[in-house]
């Protein structure tokens, strides 16, 4: 079985995860460590994101960095409506080993009177 089989059900889970519990600044968590090349490791992150829904915007390959778009879900009710965006790292540990670190970032809409409107929209962290 491929690496990238084996990988992406773990990233999957710990997207997932982070998505569940992200807030502004949110924990790192980590993948690892793997033996595999960074190129590797960012690929399948991206592969991930993508079938996540998420579109990725920065993408710094030299500095092994991946940052999504805000993923925004608006809701007709105060507080309901949500953006979330994915950090991904990918840094090097003892061994010549590598591990992915991410975490998610989640903001709130604190707009009540236009809640659905995201030119109103008023974001504020949901930590």
């Amino acid at each position: 079985m491929g690496f990238m089989r084996r990988a992406a059900p773990l990233l999957f889970v710990l997207f997932a995860s982070c998505l569940e519990f992200g807030t502004h600044g949110g924990s790192w968590h980590t993948i690892g460590p793997l033996s595999k090349s960074s190129e590797e490791l960012l690929s399948v992150s991206r592969d991930v994101l993508k079938k996540e829904g998420f579109s990725v915007e920065i993408d710094d390959e030299p500095n092994r960095t991946l940052e999504t778009k805000w993923r925004t879900r608006l809701n007709p009710h105060w507080r309901d409506g949500r953006r979330d965006k994915i950090e991904v790292r990918v840094e090097d540990v003892d061994g010549g080993l590598r591990v992915i670190r991410l975490r998610s970032i989640r903001e709130v809409n604190e707009e009540s009177h236009l809640p659905m409107d995201p030119t109103k929209a008023s974001w504020y962290s949901a930590g």
